[in-house]
């Protein structure tokens, strides 16, 4: 908006005009929106795949108790994560793909992600 030299109300129709390209202001708010859905999806994604490689390898040195208790407190807003986290720590579901799959694969793979192509 700072680009743009304008205010208030004109600054954002300006930038949403701008993002939306020949689709004018429509456009603009419809690219928000998909960013949002994209960012939303690849957080989850990445995050569950991030957090359950770690609860895989902490259950060496800490007590199951601890990592319950600190899985419960975490501010997940997604309560079926904190599910599959609980279900890692006491059964060990998912350590053995977590072990087999390296960080770096996990983030060279969230740009194949199958709504990507689509753009």
């Amino acid at each position: 908006m700072a680009a743009t030299g304008l205010t208030g109300a004109a600054a954002i129709t300006a930038a949403l005009a701008f993002l939306g390209g020949p689709a004018g202001m429509l456009g603009g708010i419809a690219v928000l929106s998909l960013t949002g859905l994209i960012a939303d999806a690849l957080t989850k994604v990445g995050l569950e795949d991030l957090l359950t490689a770690i609860y895989c390898q902490r259950p060496k040195s800490r007590p199951h108790g601890k990592l319950l208790e600190e899985i419960e407190k975490l501010s997940l807003f997604d309560g079926d994560i904190k599910e599959r986290l609980q279900m890692t720590v006491t059964e060990g579901c998912g350590c053995a793909t977590a072990r087999a799959v390296d960080m770096n694969d996990i983030t060279r793979d969230a740009g194949n992600l199958p709504f990507r192509k689509q753009l």
